[in-house]
């Protein structure tokens, strides 16, 4: 328990999570980590159908026993978002399973201490928190029905996307540059794919949704254990819990927001508290800006959406 939790009362989910309301068949990466695991425990519920894309499918295995035992139908299915080889071979794993996804949550992601690049050589920062779940997301696309949550960032607000040099390989890179281009990627794409699907007449909206400071393994980035001892020690004192990260991401989908929505904790400087609204930047919006990055998604991914 943290320093600050008794002064912080953590908020309260939706009361309502009917799987007839809220939607029988939710996809959610990243879940079998910090507010991924908390937001797949939440939603599990008899009735649920849940698609756990997963890296580790032994923590998956794991995770969906539990979810099993609160009357949740579990799949599992291999994801590496750092190979794009992964991303197709997980999608038509999806697909065989022959069901409609009411709710497909983009929460997977990592951070790194240092500039690495994937197989497919991108950046692996934006490789796995934009360009992986960008072509995920296009490959399956047709499959959803109700709502398309992407975990963003505040730091999308400072953020800046070379278009000319998106993998750092003719600029300096550092983490806060690279994880503010991913995030303000994110933001993009989001509206992006809002005005696309809007266009083919789908029905669907998206959100995004950032958890505010928790604690997590993303605290565990630099690669200096030293650091990431005392960076993990400060975040278990003062940041919020997993479940208070999820929240918002589960608010997304749950509280009946308009598309484009961008949740996050209401709380001091937005790190904490119940999820509320809050303004994503102006370029984040831009239809201008916004289709450059959709370019930069296809062209870098080789996927676009089938309608």
């Amino acid at each position: 328990m943290s320093l600050l939790s008794k002064f912080r009362p953590a908020p309260s989910p939706p009361m309502d999570l009917d799987p007839e309301k809220t939607g029988r068949t939710w996809l959610i990466t990243g879940a079998t980590n910090g507010i991924g695991r908390e937001l797949a425990r939440m939603v599990a519920a008899p009735g649920r159908r849940m698609i756990l894309p997963a890296r580790s499918l032994e923590r998956a295995e794991e995770l969906a026993s539990e979810l099993r035992e609160s009357g949740a139908e579990v799949d599992i299915v291999k994801l590496n978002l750092a190979h794009l080889s992964s991303v197709h071979e997980a999608a038509a794993a999806v697909r065989a399973l022959g069901t409609d996804i009411d709710v497909m949550v983009n929460n997977a992601g990592a951070v790194t201490g240092r500039r690495v690049l994937t197989d497919d050589g991108f950046e692996r920062i934006l490789a796995t928190n934009f360009l992986a779940p960008f072509a995920f997301t296009n490959l399956l696309a047709d499959l959803v029905t109700g709502r398309i949550v992407i975990t963003g960032s505040h730091s999308h607000k400072k953020g800046h996307v070379d278009i000319g040099d998106p993998h750092f390989e003719h600029r300096k890179w550092s983490f806060p540059v690279a994880y503010s281009q991913s995030k303000l990627a994110d933001q993009m794409w989001a509206t992006a794919l809002q005005k696309r699907l809007d266009d083919a007449g789908r029905g669907v909206s998206v959100l995004t949704a950032h958890p505010g400071w928790a604690h997590t393994n993303i605290q565990n980035a630099s690669g200096v254990p030293p650091v990431d001892t005392a960076l993990d020690f400060v975040s278990a004192q003062f940041a919020g819990t997993s479940r208070e990260g999820a929240m918002p991401l589960l608010e997304a989908p749950a509280g009946y927001y308009p598309a484009l929505t961008y949740l996050g904790p209401d709380g001091w400087l937005d790190m904490w508290g119940a999820p509320g609204v809050h303004e994503a930047s102006a370029l984040s919006l831009s239809e201008k800006a916004t289709d450059r990055v959709w370019e930069l998604g296809v062209r870098e991914t080789g996927t676009d959406l089938p309608f």
